[in-house]
This record gives structure tokens, C-alpha cells and sequence, in this order.
């Protein structure tokens, strides 16, 4: 599985990055035919200094998208990755019912 972390107005830390690559490869246990992942981190200035994580996991021919914004960084991304995580198990069991 390819990772991209991308951060728009965000300090990418090293600490961040590895946290990052640790909990996305906990996805394969949910569904093995992970093809790519990309990890986009924003800092909204409008609103309080929000920040936004958004994951794209691209799975055969669907895309799967989740986003969540919070004060700190590393729960705004845990709260998106709970979102997919949710979403690929929806997904496998869809598969399966289809076979």
C-alpha cells in the first residue's frame, strides 16, 4: 500500500509522520486490497485555528473518503481514521454478499 501525507499549513513533525504511517498500515487488517492512501492534513485560520484531516483510501475501483477537524492535529486524524476504518468493513462485507 502507497502512502502520501501531504500538509497545507500544517508543521509536519517527524513525530506526526510516524504516527501517521503507524496507524494507516492497522487498515490492512480491515481489508487487504488496499491499493493507495493519501493523508491530507489542513489548519483552517478562519475558524479558531480548526485542524482538518482527510483520508483518501482508493480501494479496486472506489475511492473512500473521510474527514474530521478538532483543536489538535493527532485526534482530528484518529477521529477520520475510525471513519474509514468503519467504511472498509462496510465495504468487505459488501464484496462478500456480492459473491
Amino acid at each position: 500500500m502507497a502512502l502520501k501525507i501531504t500538509g497545507h499549513h500544517v508543521e509536519m513533525s517527524e513525530q506526526l509522520k510516524s504516527y501517521i504511517q503507524k496507524e494507516i498500515t492497522r487498515l490492512d487488517k480491515f481489508f487487504n486490497g488496499i491499493i493507495d492512501t493519501e493523508v491530507i492534513l489542513r489548519q483552517d485560520t478562519k475558524h479558531n485555528h480548526l485542524k482538518e484531516a482527510e483520508i483518501l483510501v482508493k480501494v479496486y475501483e472506489h475511492k473512500l473518503t473521510a474527514k474530521a477537524t478538532d483543536q489538535d492535529i493527532f485526534k482530528a486524524f484518529d477521529k477520520s481514521l475510525t471513519k474509514v476504518e468503519r467504511q472498509l468493513v462496510k465495504f468487505k462485507d459488501k464484496i462478500k454478499s456480492h459473491r
